[in-house]
């Protein structure tokens, strides 16, 4: 579900500044390469002081309607920005192609290559996930996750809310819908490195190539984006 909307603007503008939000991203619709949400956020946070100024206090701040207006376009365009900046088409970041993942994973997780490719201990933590999550289906904790986070930036962000410090993570809860391979891969963004990330990518798309080889430029397109090149 998008977050984007004119009603909750001011919140998901909140939300893409903070720091336990960042690898969640693609569960809002928003198709940015990681590489790439630095600059957004960036954006997000300027934004963010801005609006706010001298309030200490998201409910007591006094939004100008044309400084809203003015937030709006810059976090928007940082978005579509980012989203080009992406070598991918956009046909490799559909619903089909991330099913498809999630098939080809499903498929090969359980047997010895997965161990060989990467590691036991990687490989341990690939299982768990699955079995977390049954059907490649979960919530995630975004409560925990804001809690844990130890950035100035959020810390900050939870003083705006004194009253309310799970503002953000209740709003992302409630306006995200996630589901299959997206939220599985978004729960090993967090458990894995970004090397061992990208060791598992590599691997799932050569996978790919062999169990869906009509499907293998979209899937590794996907996957382009988490594969660190030396």
């Amino acid at each position: 579900m998008a977050i984007l909307e004119d009603e909750n603007f001011d919140t998901s503008l909140l939300l893409l500044s903070s720091d336990w939000f960042l690898p969640y991203w693609q569960l809002a619709s928003l198709e940015v390469p990681l590489k790439q949400r630095a600059d957004v956020q960036a954006v997000a946070r300027r934004e963010v002081q801005a609006l706010l100024g001298a309030s200490k206090n998201f409910w007591d701040a006094n939004f100008d309607p044309q400084r809203f207006e003015v937030a709006r376009a810059a976090l928007l365009r940082a978005i579509a920005q980012g989203a080009r900046s992406d070598p991918v088409d956009s046909t490799g970041r559909d619903g089909q192609s991330l099913a498809l993942i999630g098939a080809v994973l499903e498929a090969s997780v359980l047997g010895e290559e997965l161990d060989a490719e990467v590691s036991g201990e990687v490989a341990a933590v690939v299982r768990e996930c699955i079995h977390k999550h049954s059907a490649f289906s979960s919530s995630i904790d975004f409560e925990l996750a804001a809690k844990h986070s130890s950035s100035d930036w959020d810390g900050y962000l939870r003083s705006l809310t004194p009253d309310l410090p799970t503002y953000l993570s209740d709003f992302a809860s409630e306006h995200i819908e996630m589901e299959g391979f997206s939220s599985l891969w978004a729960q090993l963004v967090t458990q894995l490195s970004p090397r061992d990330l990208g060791m598992l990518a590599s691997w799932l798309g050569r996978q790919a190539s062999v169990l869906v080889p009509e499907a293998t430029l979209e899937i590794q397109g996907w996957l382009e984006q988490w594969i660190q090149h030396d």
